[in-house]
């Protein structure tokens, strides 16, 4: 594997990366077990205080509901959430101000990056490699963090090709 990739990362990927982290953090689990429980809920309390589950058509009609709330809209209304309380005014509780350029390189044994200095990650020290939305996440020891763009790759096999090199490289140290 040899591959080199110059970028600043956006506002906009950075956000994404931190909504990912809130969307897989207990508290954002609580919430979403809240959405997803509190339709069907109310639901059959009505169905029960107003003796509509004796007629089978509103006991259909209330689990048809049931299952478009827990397929469509519970998804919906997280990623809602998430955005909302995740947004600009998050950057600036966080102090972060601005994007530097970064220069990432994927060597045989090794990935260096360079921001303001130079730093060298072994691939067995990667602990995972997610691909998110809009970003690769490499998670390595000692809470590191490394993020890739998805819009430094020309186009989708271009991507597949370099998610394949990676696994190549990285399997032996896992």
């Amino acid at each position: 594997m040899n591959r080199k990739f110059t970028f600043t990362l956006t506002k906009e990927e950075y956000l994404n990366f931190l909504r990912f982290q809130a969307a897989h953090s207990k508290r954002a689990r609580r919430i979403r077990m809240w959405i997803a429980i509190s339709l069907p809920v109310v639901l059959c309390c009505l169905l029960f205080l107003f003796h509509l589950n004796e007629q089978l058509i509103w006991d259909v009609a209330a689990l048809a509901v049931i299952i478009l709330w827990e397929w469509l809209f519970t998804p919906v209304l997280l990623r809602v959430y998430l955005n909302r309380i995740i947004n600009e005014k998050t950057m600036e509780r966080l102090k972060v101000t601005g994007f530097q350029k970064v220069s990432v390189s994927f060597l045989e044994d090794k990935i260096l990056y360079k921001d303001k200095k130079e730093h060298s990650i072994s691939y067995r020290d990667i602990l995972r490699m997610i691909p998110a939305n809009e970003v690769f996440i490499f998670q390595y020891k000692n809470q590191g963090t490394l993020l890739l763009p998805y819009r430094l790759f020309e186009n989708k096999e271009d991507m597949t090709e370099f998610f394949k090199e990676f696994e190549m490289a990285w399997k032996p140290y896992r």
